[in-house]
C-alpha cells in the first residue's frame, strides 16, 4: 500500500519537474497575452511586446537565431491561456527587407523556428502567417486601438440636366424639390377681318365708347366707315 502511494507521488513530482523545465509549457510572459498582437520594435522596454521578446531571446535554442533576425515590428501570440503557444514574428519596416514573418512552433524542448515567409498585401490571399497584423497600441492590456476618422457626410446634388425653378429652396436629404410652374401663354386674339362685317358685337358696342382700343384701331383701315374711325 505504501509502495503504491510512494510511486504515485514520484510520478506527480516527475511531471511537475518536466513541466517546469519545458520553456513552452511552464509559465512564461507570453501566457498573459494569448490571442494578442504586441508591438516590439521602437516600443519602450517596459511594454508587453518588449518583455515577451526578451524572454524569447533568453531561450537557449532561439538565442542565436533571433539575434541574426533582429527585433520584429510586432509579434502575435496564438493559443489558449493555459495551452501551448505559437508565436508569429512580423517584420514590416523597410530596414528589415521585404515584409516577412517567422513562425515559432511549440516543441518538446522549446520553440522551433520556421523559415521566413513573405507577407502578402492587405486584401489579397496570404501565405503562411497571413497578412500584416494590427498591433495593440503600446502593447499594454486594456488599451483600445485608435478609431478611424468618420467619413464626411455626402452632399446630395441635383441630377444633371434637371431645371430648378428660380427661387425654389434646394432639396434636402435627397428629396426632390417642388416642380416649377409651367408658363402657358394665352393665345392671341384673332385679328379682325376689316370692313363692316369684320367688327364683332362687342366691338360695335364698346369701340365707339373707347376708340383707342387696339382691336378697334385695327379696324380703321383705309376706307373703313366705322364711326370710331372718323
Amino acid at each position: 500500500m505504501m509502495t503504491g502511494r510512494a510511486s504515485w507521488i514520484a510520478v506527480v513530482i516527475a511531471v511537475g519537474i518536466t513541466a517546469c523545465s519545458n520553456p513552452v509549457t511552464s509559465r512564461r510572459p507570453w501566457d498573459d497575452y494569448a490571442g494578442e498582437t504586441l508591438k516590439v520594435y521602437g516600443a519602450d522596454r517596459a511594454t508587453a511586446g518588449q518583455v515577451v521578446w526578451r524572454s524569447l531571446e533568453d531561450q537557449e535554442n532561439l538565442h542565436a537565431f533571433l539575434a541574426s533576425q533582429g527585433q520584429p515590428d510586432t509579434l502575435e501570440i496564438r493559443g489558449g491561456r493555459f495551452a501551448q503557444k505559437t508565436i508569429i514574428l512580423y517584420y514590416t519596416r523597410r530596414s528589415a527587407g521585404r515584409p516577412h514573418s517567422i513562425r515559432l512552433d511549440p516543441g518538446p524542448h522549446g520553440f522551433i523556428p520556421r523559415a521566413p515567409e513573405p507577407i502578402m498585401k492587405q486584401g489579397s490571399e496570404a501565405s503562411g502567417a497571413g497578412a500584416r497584423p494590427h498591433p495593440r497600441s503600446e502593447g499594454l492590456r486594456g488599451e483600445h486601438p485608435t478609431r478611424a476618422p468618420e467619413s464626411p457626410a455626402r452632399t446630395v446634388e441635383p441630377a444633371p440636366g434637371r431645371t430648378v425653378a428660380p427661387g425654389a429652396p434646394p432639396a434636402r436629404g435627397g428629396e426632390p424639390g417642388p416642380a416649377p410652374t409651367a408658363f402657358e401663354p394665352h393665345p392671341p386674339q384673332a385679328e379682325p377681318t376689316g370692313r363692316h362685317g369684320g367688327a364683332t358685337a362687342d366691338q360695335r358696342v364698346n369701340c365707339p365708347i373707347d376708340p383707342s382700343r387696339w382691336d378697334c384701331r385695327a379696324l380703321c383701315s383705309p376706307g373703313a366707315d366705322y364711326e370710331w374711325c372718323r
